[in-house]
């Protein structure tokens, strides 16, 4: 059983990490996209402020579920040293 949580929060992140790069990738594109624009078309904020937040919300996960994993782990060692 503790097996299966900890290949959960494996996958929990390298998801999150995943998601934060490809919105990271898609900020840079919209950017490279809007590069010369003039007036309200140029105007990226939009885009790029929810993308950000995702972003770092996403990094949150990650290291949330990279510490919960750490934790399982210390804990079945312990568990099978005893």
């Amino acid at each position: 059983m503790k097996y299966d949580s900890v290949r959960v929060l494996k996958f929990v992140t390298y998801s999150a990490i995943s998601v934060g790069v490809l919105l990271v990738a898609a900020i840079l594109t919209v950017m490279f996209l809007a590069r010369g624009k003039s007036g309200d078309d140029g105007d990226i904020a939009g885009v790029v402020a929810p993308a950000l937040l995702g972003t770092c919300v996403s990094g949150v996960v990650a290291a949330i579920a990279a510490s919960l994993q750490r934790r399982e782990q210390r804990t079945m060692q312990n568990q099978s040293a005893a």
